[in-house]
């Protein structure tokens, strides 16, 4: 990770994806990273808001932010940068259902 996670004016994180050989510098968007946290910058945004008068709340805002850091740790050692932008190593992936799950969020980050 290269930044910290802003929900202003919608979610987006920098980081760093390389291999041995190449590395690009890429900007997590609110399409990939909403997902992954469980609501949008939003929705984080109108609850946040509401959440010093209410423990639940931001209880729920933190767990969010708590599972999406969680995933992205899961991703890491997950990809290999090729030329052209082209993600591989999947096949390092436990479960079909886990490699199945991360091809939706590669898919949608790189549309």
């Amino acid at each position: 990770l290269t930044s910290k996670l802003t929900p202003t004016p919608e979610w987006t994180l920098t980081c760093r994806l390389q291999d041995r050989s190449s590395g690009v510098e890429v900007t997590l968007t609110e399409k990939f990273l909403a997902p992954l946290i469980g609501f949008s910058s939003n929705e984080f945004r109108e609850l946040r808001a509401v959440s010093p008068g209410d423990p639940g709340v931001k209880m729920y805002l933190r767990g969010g932010l708590e599972r999406c850091q969680a995933r992205l740790k899961f991703l890491t050692g997950v990809f290999e940068v090729e030329k052209g932008l082209r993600v591989t190593g999947f096949e390092d992936m436990r479960s079909e259902k886990e490699r199945a799950e991360l091809r939706g969020y590669v898919e949608t980050f790189f549309k």
